[in-house]
């Protein structure tokens, strides 16, 4: 259950940031390599190294001894949990939803 709390808390920074650097583009008007860099050691680096999807794997073919059914219900949170946990970030981080593309102007004839 451990693993599942960390896996969702690091999806849900990951959104939070990405939701932090593209409201920062919106505002701007474009993406700034600062940011970008900010956002690459945040999201990838930070989060990535502290969800463990490789664990989430390993545990969800050994079990860790909690049996199958435990097993496959904590795999099937995970799978489901950590991508709305990520959607979850990035709107409270203001990137989502992207606000709408301008309609296309008619071109006069």
């Amino acid at each position: 259950m451990l693993l599942l709390a960390v896996n969702v808390a690091g999806s849900l920074l990951a959104g939070f940031t990405r939701g932090l650097c593209a409201a920062d583009e919106r505002r701007r008007g474009a993406a700034s390599p600062e940011v970008e860099r900010i956002e690459a050691f945040l999201v990838t680096g930070f989060c990535g190294g502290f969800t463990s999807y490789s664990a989430f794997v390993a545990f969800s073919l050994d079990g860790a001894g909690l049996g199958t059914a435990v097993s496959a219900a904590i795999a099937a949170a995970t799978v489901l949990l950590c991508p709305f946990a990520a959607l979850v970030g990035m709107h409270v981080g203001g990137g989502y939803p992207a606000p709408s593309a301008p309609e296309p102007q008619d071109s006069p004839r």
